[in-house]
């Protein structure tokens, strides 16, 4: 026999399958070390705080790992108290009260000072602010890093740490929490003050905002502002194969730390583990602690930190009927219903390219790996086909385009050789004699000869018929020579008409002769 199943959930089975990313500005790695390295002094004063100095414990961890407390949301049952929430995991029951949050955090979590609201004043920030509606972390972070070392800087750094990660926005440009804002003017309240229920509290009201604001249905995204690193890895203290998939614990950690400083999640390439990755680790489990049970180490610090733990009704409320049964009775707590619908949820919408949409996501499993690895395999094959066949169009166009101008110039080299032979063959038939009659002859006449007619014409008429006899004997003779030396002459032209370039010069002086 199991106690009473919840009778109301704020999501459908049928919506187990959806992401949402969770927008949350608690940075506790990038805050911490901001004040490590830029403000030492006052880092010695966080390292001392009975509370703060966990958050210097904690592994570094830049990234947020959300998927698990979102898959907690997920399955957030509806209950009417405002001291816890209930999520059902594969038919168990999971519990996130005062104690798991104490358990996690190792922050004071017992009952408020009285008017605790009015704790501190405004006077520290009106001074350096002047209007405390309107100031945000980045005027805070601005104003802390260019202050000189001195009391106020100091407050001014307990402001940029409390309104980081214990208050923090989901927007930086939203204002400073008002309660923040004046609990720093009073350092010592600052070091005495119950901060973990302040944190819870937060996370509770948040929890039913959420659920409230969705309405049964997954947004893309969604804010979460305070701390949420307790949420953020309840499931995986809760149930042990996700503690034992994605988290670490480092030998003999200190027992006077809380759990969120005992273990860090597993480090891979990616920002965070998607929710497939987290039902694949979940599986079908029911190794589930719906309650945290703290061990002696556990129970001393939580003795100093909250307190005492109520009696619960067994014919109350199902939330007090669950934990009598848990708390009480010892017992676990099983539905088979739930259970059932848990299973047959986890059906991932097919995708048109599964390995795609698993790069993109992240994917740490092995089953994502290889299918990226398929599809990358199959786009490799299909460019290089493209590729290939590109390169053979463009080797055979350039072959055809190289084709095409050698036989263009095997035409022009055969045009060449006809015309050398022809041109040959006519300077062979060539009759040069036909310069005789031309100034070609005066061209072969001497200096001397020229002198002899000057000095012939001065003489006597039968002189000049003697001398022109005789001239005309002599030309004779030079034409005769000329042709045997323009016979040689023409042989070695129509060697040299082999080269283009002389070739062309070759027949101009013939032109002009002629």
């Amino acid at each position: 026999m199991q106690p009473m199943q919840p009778l109301e959930f704020y999501f459908k089975s049928s919506e187990f399958a959806q992401t949402c990313k969770i927008q949350t500005k608690c940075f506790v790695t990038k805050t911490v070390e901001n004040i490590k390295k830029k403000l030492k002094p006052e880092a010695e004063w966080f390292r001392s705080h009975p509370q703060f100095r966990h958050f210097f414990h904690m592994p570094d961890e830049p990234n947020l790992k959300l998927q698990g407390m979102w898959m907690l949301l997920l399955r957030t049952i509806c209950t009417p108290e405002d001291d816890v929430a209930w999520f059902a995991v594969n038919g168990v029951p999971i519990r996130y009260s005062m104690r798991e949050h104490a358990l996690i955090s190792g922050l004071d979590c017992r009952e408020y000072p009285r008017n605790y609201e009015k704790l501190g004043s405004h006077k520290f920030v009106d001074y350096y602010f002047h209007d405390v509606t309107k100031i945000n972390i980045s005027d805070v972070e601005q104003k802390m890093l260019s202050m000189a070392p001195c009391p106020d800087r100091l407050k001014m750094t307990v402001l940029y740490f409390l309104g980081r990660v214990i208050r923090g926005k989901p927007n930086d440009t939203r204002p400073l929490d008002s309660f923040i804002s004046r609990i720093v003017d009073d350092l010592d309240a600052c070091i005495s003050f119950p901060w973990g229920r302040l944190i819870f509290e937060d996370a509770i009201k948040e929890i039913k905002h959420v659920m409230n604001h969705l309405k049964g249905e997954v947004n893309e995204t969604c804010g979460f502002p305070g701390f949420i690193i307790p949420l953020e890895v309840l499931d995986f203290e809760c149930i042990p194969a996700l503690g034992k998939k994605f988290r670490i614990t480092p030998e003999n950690p200190s027992e006077d730390c809380p759990r969120m400083c005992k273990s860090r999640f597993i480090k891979t390439s990616l920002r965070g583990y998607p929710l497939e990755d987290i039902y694949d680790a979940l599986g079908e489990t029911k190794d589930i602690n719906s309650v945290l049970v703290p061990t002696l180490g556990e129970e001393i610090m939580l003795a100093c930190i909250i307190d005492e733990e109520r009696d619960y009704d067994r014919q109350g409320s199902p939330s007090d009927t669950w934990n009598y049964w848990l708390n009480v009775k010892q017992k676990t707590i099983w539905w088979e219903e739930l259970y059932e619908l848990d299973q047959a949820a986890r059906v991932f919408p097919k995708k048109k390219d599964k390995a795609e949409v698993e790069l993109a996501e992240g994917s740490s499993s092995q089953t994502g790996l290889d299918s990226i690895l398929k599809g990358l395999e199959g786009r490799l094959v299909e460019f290089m086909g493209t590729t290939l066949a590109s390169l053979n169009f463009t080797v055979e166009a350039k072959l055809e385009s190289i084709d095409s101008r050698m036989s263009k110039m095997e035409e022009r080299l055969t045009s060449i050789e006809s015309k050398l032979s022809e041109e040959k063959n006519h300077g062979e038939d060539m009759d040069f004699r036909q310069w005789d009659h031309g100034n070609y002859g005066d061209y072969g006449t001497t200096a001397k000869d020229k002198g002899d007619k000057e000095e012939a014409g001065k003489s006597s008429e039968g002189e000049e018929e003697a001398e022109k006899s005789e001239g005309e004997g002599n030309k004779d003779k030079e034409n005769s020579e000329a042709d045997e030396e323009d016979g040689s002459e023409q042989e070695r032209v129509l060697n040299r008409m082999k080269d283009d370039e002389l070739w062309r010069s070759s027949m101009e002086d013939r032109e002009e002769v002629g």
